[in-house]
């Protein structure tokens, strides 16, 4: 009997989960998972509430049809933003006891009976996500709850600031928000003449805030690791009007550093929100009085998480979520990037496309230990750097003064 046959005969249980920030498509990516996994004649379960559902037993079972093996209960979530399985953050499943309280609730879900089982884990979410999905698995392997529990992360997120992958889901639609309501905030910003700072997501990752700025014609993109010289930006505002300019719009990454914004205002730093309005009042502050009017800030906020997700981020999604399934189906089919420490078969990985390949329908899959630990290295919060396209592209948002908006 074949390897994969022997795969195949095991009966499987399937966890679904959604945790931390919720991001576009994160439905579509249950939906595929949920059917994929149903498709195969395995047992599938939704968690409610993330980590903190799971370690609470909110779990309950996606029932197949009576009449085809797919289950109704994730029809017509594809197009829907948000995730139906709800989501939370939960950093107390640092915590083991934690951790063994959902490998105990999990236990109680399943029948074993005769025969060897499988038990698989998807984690949809960010960083923290699969921290918790490794950490899982690493308590199962002490306690040995699970003789084999086979956990994969889809990376769901914004930021897009996860390591191993070239896009995470949600990206693409938070990028379109954000232009959205920039589009929108440039007809008044013409109208009166004004210069607003709007804020853009993406925590310690500058992809969200540099595609956005590139996307909408910003005048200066201010990342998360670059340094804002308020009297630099005063002066170009000011001869910008002199020279006839109609607007102009700064975007300042929501991760800004106090220190990078201002090295002597150090309270800045304690700040976990609004750095585009605190920028606008460092620039009013020294700007002159006639200007002052003009100085405008905007936050879009929570706004750029939610709306229905892109038809790109739906198609990933779907990718990820059968590519999830697939690996749990039979681990040993698939090749792993891991780190040189790693030998065997991995049942702790991350489902991603590779950076590299541009045919993103070609997934790869990487160790989770291995993510955690990239994104531990990377200052910039891990993930596709967006400082590649600023040094490309930012002398054209950067545009000459003396040309004029038409």
């Amino acid at each position: 009997m074949s390897s994969h046959s022997h795969q195949e005969q095991r009966k499987k249980f399937i966890f679904v989960l959604t945790s931390g920030g919720d991001a576009p498509g994160m439905n579509a990516a249950v939906r595929a998972t949920v059917r994929a996994s149903l498709g195969k004649g395995w047992r599938v379960f939704g968690v409610r509430g993330g980590y903190k559902g799971l370690t609470n037993g909110q779990i309950f079972e996606y029932d197949p049809s009576e009449t085809e093996p797919f289950s109704r209960s994730v029809a017509g979530c594809i197009q829907k933003g948000g995730t139906v399985l709800g989501s939370r953050r939960f950093p107390e499943f640092k915590d083991e006891s934690r951790r063994k309280q959902a490998l105990h609730h999990m236990k109680m879900k399943i029948s074993d009976g005769p025969g060897p089982i499988c038990i698989g884990l998807v984690a949809i979410g960010g960083d923290g996500s699969f921290r918790g999905a490794l950490g899982l698995s690493e308590t199962n392997k002490k306690t040995g709850t699970f003789s084999e529990l086979v956990v994969v992360g889809i990376p769901a997120t914004i930021d897009n600031d996860i390591p191993g992958t070239r896009v995470s889901i949600g990206a693409d639609t938070a990028v379109n928000t954000a232009v959205d309501a920039i589009d929108k905030i440039r007809d008044t910003a013409r109208s009166h003449r004004r210069v607003f700072f709007i804020e853009v997501m993406g925590r310690r990752c500058d992809f969200l805030p540099t595609m956005v700025g590139l996307a909408s014609g910003a005048h200066r993109i201010i990342g998360p690791g670059d340094y804002a010289d308020i009297d630099e930006i005063v002066g170009e505002i000011t001869v910008g009007f002199e020279l006839g300019k109609s607007q102009m719009l700064y975007i300042v990454a929501g991760g800004v550093a106090g220190h990078i914004l201002d090295g002597s205002r150090g309270a800045f730093g304690a700040r976990q929100t609004e750095r585009a309005s605190l920028v606008a009042q460092m620039v009013w502050e020294n700007i002159e009085k006639g200007y002052r009017s003009r100085i405008k800030s905007m936050n879009p906020g929570h706004m750029q998480r939610g709306g229905s997700p892109s038809g790109y981020d739906r198609r990933i999604a779907t990718v990820y979520g059968d590519a999830a399934v697939q690996y749990i189906a039979s681990p040993s089919d698939f090749e792993v990037v891991a780190g040189p420490d790693s030998a065997g078969v991995l049942d702790a990985v991350m489902v991603g496309v590779s950076c590299q390949d541009e045919q993103w329908d070609s997934v790869r899959f990487t160790s989770l230990e291995l993510i955690v630990q990239r994104a531990d290295e990377r200052e910039d919060g891990g993930g596709p750097t967006g400082i590649r396209y600023l040094e490309r592209y930012g002398p054209i948002n950067r545009r000459c003064l003396r040309v004029l908006d038409s």
